[in-house]
């Protein structure tokens, strides 16, 4: 069968790709490994902690934050998967523009 694995996405705007490197680039947003064979145009990063993978990322003007409840290192395939859409459709509504917002709600459905 399918696991069911809970996890939060957080993604925030941050008006431009260099405030967005910024705030992924400072220590106080996060530290980690980087996320090997990123497959999408920024960077991204994760840490294993005890009951949960924590994968960050940024992509055009967005840093995004995905928390997965589980300890294991299979927790960063689900957060990755759930990032690379997160990443896809952030390319899809950049330059932000209102009405693309609805693509990335879709993803919290």
């Amino acid at each position: 069968g399918t696991a069911v694995v809970a996890a939060t996405l957080a993604l925030f705007n941050q008006g431009t790709a260099e405030n967005a490197s910024l705030l992924y680039g400072d220590p106080a947003s996060g530290m980690g490994e980087p996320v090997p064979d990123w497959r999408c145009g920024g960077e991204a990063r994760f840490r294993v902690a005890p009951g949960s993978t924590i994968l960050q990322f940024r992509e055009q003007c967005f840093f995004g934050s995905i928390v997965v409840l589980s300890g294991e290192e299979a927790g960063l395939d689900g957060a990755r998967c759930l990032a690379e859409r997160a990443c896809s459709l952030v390319q899809q509504a950049v330059p932000v523009k209102r009405e693309a917002w609805g693509s990335l709600r879709a993803l919290f459905r």
